[in-house]
């Protein structure tokens, strides 16, 4: 049964999917790329931007943006320049405008106006527009070309112009079409040589018998006379509308829309009469009842006690409309009553609040919100529930550590403390607290990891993103700079990198002492060599001090050297002994090598060569001293 609570727990433990849109990699363009910064995964709201090549123009937007998993708008292009050579020019007898007659790279949708050689006529229009890479040059007609007998004749169009027997070469007739047709291609055609150039085309219109449009319950919007046909030029559209207290039986919520000619036959919607059905409405009732209602219909609506249509509506009558009923005949609330809060107190003496008023109450010690301390008086009710309960936490099952307690459910207040497993540590602390918002930190032990130290002069092996507990790695020292492990690895424990792996200038080796020996006051000798700031201990054998003159001198590296200097010094015995005469008495019973002491000599005596002061050398005192009588006979 345990094992079967572990299981239900650690599927209740398994984080949620949180689904968030994607979209696919954007769509690369031709003659252009992606300038935006790119990503191995495209989400919701995330936005690319697009750039063409040099000469070629975007057509589209800049920027596209994921939404819903799909890339909106769609993604541009780039659209391609136009070139005019000199020998295109040449070879249709043409210049640019201002007799020029050069090379030229026009971008797309940029124009250029042309002229023709003198003796030739232009076919219109002189002004040619780059569309994506294409741009039609114009026609030059000589006039010393062959004539042309009568020009040819268009279908429902005539010409506008003189009509002549014979038309010189470069000359122009002009068309025009019958009413109601729409007329395609340029409205001139030119003798070129004997032959005329294409003449325009007069396209049909479109026709609108007017019975199908009663029978749909449409009308011409803004026409007062109708005629029994409606004609429609092609390109152009026509503005239509539903009939009054009808709307479109495909969108009931509109009732004008276009009809456009394109050389098919139109598609005329059908419309519907504007109903309404009897209304549902609750803490309220209406009149007049019944099943259907028709456009501009009224009701009247009357609401229960502490109920109104709206706050500052005194009527209460709504409409039938192609919207529906407006405005929207529902009771909604004034007023929101208070109850007594089992485990609370409100925090007001009021009972009864109107919409938009707040009621505040606080939960007693051991219970909690169920919602939040206050709550709203809306047309629905209260915006929140007006209940304590008490205050739980569940501690469940942890992954890679254990509950130190049996308890699953704790109250408001009560601690409880778990442990990790090996290799694993506490994401906060080893224990929690249940509180109003619940533990008061995670129950959650975290992979002990290691990244990769920075070893500064110096190096480590082996070198990996990011290591393991217990994981060691070997630290190497670059020359004139020592580890502090001394060659030991360092190894990935709950506190990081032991111990530290840190190289460090190196500074004084061991040294052998003469007349003494390195020390460490009674423990065991720490690793060599020593680095800026450490310190030694040495002592001196029987017969010999240090400088301070103490048993224990302690020394300090400092630039490579030890500071005092390590040495032992010969010691003195301070007790001098000789005839005809004594030490000068000091208080002192410690001399060694360099220390000097004074002695006088008896009554009739004095010292030899005149010196009264001998030096503790590591031989002894030096010179002996020796007092003598002066020589009388001089």
């Amino acid at each position: 049964m345990k094992g079967g609570l572990v299981l239900v727990a650690t599927f209740l433990l398994w984080p949620g999917c949180s689904s968030q849109n994607a979209c696919d990699e954007p769509d690369e363009v031709d003659f252009g790329e992606i300038v935006s910064a790119e990503k191995a995964k495209y989400l919701e709201n995330d936005r690319v931007q697009y750039r063409c090549n040099p000469g070629y123009v975007l057509e589209g937007p800049e920027w596209i943006q994921c939404k819903g998993q799909e890339w909106t708008p769609h993604p541009p292009k780039c659209l391609a320049p136009c070139s005019v050579t000199r020998r295109q020019l040449a070879a249709k007898n043409l210049f640019v405008f201002g007799n020029q007659r050069k090379a030229r790279l026009i971008q797309s949708n940029q124009s250029l106006q042309f002229q023709c050689n003198k003796g030739y006529v232009l076919g219109v229009p002189s002004v040619r527009k780059c569309v994506d890479g294409y741009i039609d040059l114009p026609l030059c007609i000589s006039e010393r070309g062959k004539n042309c007998s009568g020009p040819p004749r268009t279908e429902n169009g005539d010409i506008t112009t003189l009509s002549e027997k014979q038309y010189r070469s470069g000359s122009s007739v002009e068309f025009r079409c019958q009413n109601y047709y729409a007329i395609e291609g340029q409205n001139r055609s030119f003798c070129d040589n004997g032959t005329w150039t294409k003449v325009p085309i007069c396209l049909d219109p479109c026709l609108i018998p007017r019975t199908e449009l009663e029978s749909q319950k449409i009308e011409v919007k803004d026409e007062i006379d109708v005629p029994e046909n409606i004609f429609v030029q092609h390109g152009l559209s026509i503005e239509l509308t539903c009939k009054t207290g009808y709307v479109l039986a495909a969108n009931s919520s509109q009732s004008t829309f276009l009809i456009h000619c394109d050389g098919r036959l139109p598609l005329i919607p059908k419309c519907k009469e504007i109903t309404c059905n009897s209304p549902r409405i609750s803490n309220g009732t209406f009149r007049p009842q019944r099943t259907i209602y028709h456009d501009g219909d009224l009701i009247r609506i009357r609401c229960d006690p502490e109920f109104t249509i709206k706050p500052d509506d005194r009527e209460k009558v709504v409409e039938c409309t192609k919207n529906g009923w407006s405005p929207p005949p529902k009771c909604i609330k004034t007023t929101c009553q208070t109850h007594p809060i089992k485990n609370g107190n409100l925090l007001s003496p009021k009972l009864i609040y109107k919409v938009g008023e707040r009621v505040q109450f606080s939960c007693n010690t051991g219970y909690r919100y169920i919602d939040r301390p206050d709550a709203l008086c809306t047309e629905t009710g209260w915006s929140s529930k007006l209940q304590c309960a008490e205050t739980t936490c569940q501690a469940d099952p942890i992954e890679n550590g254990n509950l130190l307690s049996p308890k699953l459910i704790y109250k408001d207040g009560e601690t409880v403390q778990f442990s990790c497993n090996v290799g694993y540590r506490y994401i906060d602390r080893p224990y929690a607290l249940c509180t109003e918002t619940g533990w008061s930190s995670k129950l959650q032990c975290a992979e002990i990891t290691c990244f990769p130290p920075e070893v500064t002069n110096g190096h480590f092996l082996p070198r990996r993103a990011q290591y393991m507990y217990n994981e060691k790695i070997d630290i190497t020292c670059n020359e004139g700079f020592v580890s502090e492990s001394l060659r030991k690895p360092s190894i990935c424990k709950e506190t990081g990198w032991v111990p530290l792996p840190v190289c460090k200038r190196k500074g004084c080796d061991y040294i052998d002492i003469e007349n003494g020996r390195m020390t460490d006051h009674l423990e065991y000798y720490k690793p060599f060599p020593k680095w800026e700031g450490q310190s030694i201990q040495f002592y001196c054998f029987d017969g010999f001090l240090p400088a301070n003159k103490e048993t224990w001198q302690t020394a300090t590296c400092r630039s490579s050297r030890y500071v005092p200097e390590v040495k032992c010094f010969k010691r003195c015995d301070p007790y001098v002994r000789f005839y005809y005469g004594r030490t000068v008495y000091n208080f002192r019973n410690k001399y060694i090598e360099g220390d000097n002491i004074t002695f006088t000599c008896d009554s009739g005596y004095s010292p030899a060569n005149q010196q009264s002061t001998i030096t503790c050398t590591k031989y002894g005192w030096s010179p002996a001293p020796r007092c003598i009588q002066p020589d009388l006979s001089s």
